[in-house]
């Protein structure tokens, strides 16, 4: 089977990823090519592979973070008990206009229970608004019998480990396409720099003009 011949025009904007890797490896055999072109290349090829790391640092931070919350959800569970408490008062708004009073609301209530480990115990305990005294509402508490946020849910774990990969990915995405930017903007800045004096050497013999003599032509 033939080989394609390589493509003879100057690259453009429409180069596919492909094309950037042969020209970042030298091997585009494009004759128009530049260096500013490979050196383009070149950091289109780093940004992908930049990009792919943030991506798989990302989940990798993920699955860390999951895998560590989900042990420290399982120790804390060893130390959270749910008993039942009993409402010393009746459950009202902080008296802010327009709070809801028919339980769409959460408020702070005192309440009492009791714990073998500790007795009978009073404390504060969140209720939605409207509960009156005296209701029975369900309470975490640690080994001492005082009242301790509820254990860690799986889907809360997931959540926190997604973001995390989620934040850590954007972050060094981020810091790559700024990285690259930069680059970039160097490499064009040196090839309008190099066009100049590159233009002065090729224009005599692309137009037939014999340099030192503007306009004119070999004899």
């Amino acid at each position: 089977m033939a080989r394609r011949a390589p493509k003879s025009g100057p690259p453009t904007a429409h180069t596919t990823l492909r094309e950037h890797l042969r020209r970042a490896v030298g091997r585009d055999g494009n004759p128009l090519c530049r260096c500013a072109d490979r050196a383009r290349s070149r950091l289109v090829a780093g940004l992908v592979l930049a990009l792919a790391a943030a991506l798989a640092a990302g989940a990798l931070l993920a699955v860390l973070t999951w895998d560590s919350g989900r042990h420290e959800a399982a120790a804390e569970a060893l130390h959270r008990h749910r008993t039942t408490a009993t409402t010393l008062a009746t459950a009202v708004p902080d008296g802010t206009a327009g709070s809801p009073v028919d339980g769409t609301e959460s408020v702070l209530v005192e309440a009492s229970w009791s714990y073998p480990q500790a007795g009978q115990v009073s404390g504060w305990v969140s209720v939605p608004s409207g509960t009156a005294a005296g209701s029975q509402v369900p309470v975490w508490v640690d080994d001492g019998g005082q009242a301790a946020p509820a254990p860690r849910s799986g889907t809360d774990i997931v959540l926190s480990a997604v973001v995390t990969g989620l934040l850590s990915s954007s972050g060094l995405a981020v810091a790559a396409g700024v990285a690259c930017a930069l680059r970039y903007r160097m490499v064009d800045r040196r090839a309008r720099a190099a066009w100049e004096p590159a233009w002065e050497r090729v224009e005599p013999l692309w137009s037939g003009r014999t340099p030192g003599r503007p306009g004119g032509t070999d004899a």
